[in-house]
């Protein structure tokens, strides 16, 4: 008969802290990367994403970017609802040029609402 195998018992290990503060973790033997909660942690720190945030600025050539967006966005709705309005004889492309317009005016919408964010910023910018 084949011994039977148990599960082996989690080792408790001394971690530093930040603060200087000793506290435990169980860590198990197989996986060492593991935090306090037992999900993996990522190789990079968390808060390299919030300085990144911090680095977008309304400059010239984004606003440029996305007001050249805006309006072919605008243009591509304005096409869509003329075609839905246009194509009276089939059914399905009157749906589909309608489904289209509704997609393009959300697009328009989002850059309309993204150049409203960059022209306050530059206006906060230069107080």
């Amino acid at each position: 008969m084949a011994a039977k195998r148990g599960k082996k018992k989690p080792v408790k290990k001394a971690v530093k802290s930040k603060s200087k503060n000793l506290r435990t973790r169980t860590v198990s033997r197989n996986s060492r990367s593991r935090s306090i909660s037992g999900k993996s942690r990522s190789s990079k720190s968390r808060t390299s994403a919030s300085r990144n945030a911090a680095k977008i600025r309304a400059n010239r050539n984004n606003i440029r970017i996305v007001a050249n967006n805006l309006i072919i966005f605008a243009l591509l709705f304005v096409i869509s609802v003329v075609l839905t309005q246009l194509t009276v004889t089939s059914l399905v492309l009157q749906n589909l040029f309608a489904i289209f317009s509704i997609a393009f005016a959300f697009i328009s919408v989002a850059f309309l609402i993204t150049l409203l964010v960059f022209a306050f910023m530059r206006l906060l910018k230069r107080r």
